[in-house]
């Protein structure tokens, strides 16, 4: 099933003769297609959208297959310790979500979280300034940056550095994002956990067509490897988090492990659930909440930083929220004010650039399972359209990200024109963003569940980021950045050779 999925991707944005070869796949002379009948691969924004919305009230169209199927190809899950794993699992997933909805799945609780991450003082100390030969000597988000020192940082002068800005970002990302769930201290005993958990998502998408584990290929061996590491770090938190609630030991050991692992402990062992299917549940969980939201993260903020016209604008737009002051001890920029509200919803122009973003880079699908048949029209331009069937126990994808480079929708759609997602609201008569047909989270059901949290991290770090630093091209004179080019990854694009730069404090004035 993904193999039709990415063929159909690819043959349709590449057009030619590959368009071509995708008309051979095409099913009942309709907007289906597809290598068997098994699987249905629809594209027509127009049909795809209303058929998933539809076909939620009778369960028609549900998610809860597709999820198992991935879960367990991606999970590593045996056959024999799938069936005990799926137990559990439909009887924990509910009470699960409901212990992940206190915090991270609504507004304000997002909102809390992320200003429970400190992000302001996180960003202050972005980079130790020391060459990454001797990575014990970093921080963990500087562990796969590259980072050589340019110049040192002093009181007299801000360092520069020169870094990968792509992996710097997103491993920043993570790092927050993962000690809102499981805290510092364990990041800290588990060094390598970022790199581990990049490892292992790159090798998603291999995983989901259901290549053997023994293939003879390093990176993907590395990435099973890395999996297995992830499960038994995550496991044996879960397995001390039991024991303190047992009363087996005290809280000092997990004195900064947020209450969200608490609760979904307390879930686990209502459930009887495992201590490896813990590890291997709550490590999907961390693949889910990262893979895609720091990807995004680092592309928002180098396209803002290509584009030198737009990053001034942003700096203008978010400076009445993010307040910066010098230290009089240290004489570095330090911000003193940070509104996670006001930035999700008073810079409209972020978050266009957010959408704009998300247009060029984000690789949206939904897949559903049929649970019971339902009719699918041909075509949306006649009054009483050809209906054909999808049988029960069959599958349909639909590709929401095909629109986004569609001339007809979004002209010119190869730039990037964030300007293109601001309107004028017709009640305030103020500018605000709006990501139009575009489904960057998906639809209906299967809509992603973090998406508020997703959205306000992604929107936090790059003002934060904007507002403390300069960048510069390795040359180190001003402008000539360009944006890498972007390669399929599994929801968001993977930068082809990442992006180098030089990377220093702002000077105030």
């Amino acid at each position: 099933m993904p193999l039709d999925i990415v063929l159909t991707s690819v043959c349709v944005t590449a057009g030619g003769k590959a368009r071509t070869l995708r008309n051979i796949f095409r099913r009942f002379g309709g907007p289906l297609y597809g290598f068997t009948a098994k699987h249905q691969v629809i594209y027509d924004p127009d049909i795809s959208g209303p058929l998933l919305i539809s076909g939620q009230p009778d369960h028609a169209l549900e998610t809860r297959s597709v999820m198992w199927s991935l879960f367990m190809r991606v999970g590593g899950t045996g056959k024999e310790e799938g069936e005990e794993l799926h137990t559990s699992w439909q009887s924990s997933y509910k009470d699960l979500l409901i212990a992940l909805e206190r915090t991270f799945l609504n507004e304000h609780g997002a909102a809390n979280a992320l200003a429970s991450g400190n992000i302001p003082k996180r960003m202050s100390n972005l980079v130790s300034y020391v060459d990454g030969s001797d990575k014990t000597l970093l921080k963990a988000w500087e562990r796969t940056a590259g980072v050589k020192v340019i110049r040192p940082d002093t009181a007299e002068q801000p360092g520069i550095v020169e870094v990968d800005l792509m992996n710097l970002l997103r491993d920043f990302g993570a790092h927050l994002a993962i000690s809102l769930l499981f805290g510092d201290k364990w990041l800290e005993n588990y060094p390598e956990c970022i790199e581990d958990l990049w490892k292992f998502e790159e090798q998603v998408l291999f995983l989901t067509l259901g290549l053997p584990r023994w293939l003879p290929l390093r990176s993907f061996r590395e990435g099973n490897a890395a999996r297995t590491r992830m499960t038994g770090q995550v496991g044996e938190l879960f397995k001390k988090i039991s024991d303190y609630q047992d009363g087996n030991i005290s809280i000092d050991e997990l004195s900064d492990v947020p209450a969200v692992s608490f609760g979904r402990s307390d879930v686990f062992r209502k459930h009887n659930v495992g201590l490896y299917h813990r590890g291997v549940i709550e490590t999907s969980l961390l693949l889910g909440q990262n893979s895609n939201t720091q990807r995004a993260t680092s592309w928002l903020t180098i396209f803002i930083c290509c584009n030198p016209d737009l990053l001034q604008r942003l700096r203008d737009e978010v400076a009445p929220y993010v307040i910066i002051e010098r230290n009089a001890k240290t004489s570095r920029p330090e911000i003193t004010h940070f509104d996670h509200n006001s930035i999700h919803n008073k810079c409209p122009m972020l978050k266009a650039a957010l959408y704009e973003t998300f247009r060029l880079t984000n690789e949206a699908t939904s897949v559903r399972h049929v649970y019971k048949s339902v009719e699918v029209p041909m075509s949306t331009d006649l009054e009483k359209p050809k209906m054909h069937t999808l049988p029960q126990g069959t599958w349909v994808t639909a590709l929401h990200h095909l629109i986004q480079h569609d001339p007809a929708i979004f002209p010119d759609p190869k730039t990037f024109i964030p300007d293109r997602f601001l309107q004028i609201d017709p009640i305030t008569g103020k500018k605000v963003a709006r990501h139009g047909c575009m489904k960057p989270w998906g639809v209906g059901s299967g809509m992603c569940r973090g998406r508020t949290y997703a959205e306000k991290q992604v929107l936090a770090v790059a003002a934060a980021f904007i507002t403390l630093y300069d960048v510069q091209s390795v040359d180190g004179k001003g402008g000539g950045m360009k944006v890498p080019q972007g390669l399929p990854g599994t929801g968001t694009k993977v930068p082809k050779g990442g992006i180098r730069v030089r990377l220093s404090r702002r000077k105030l004035d």
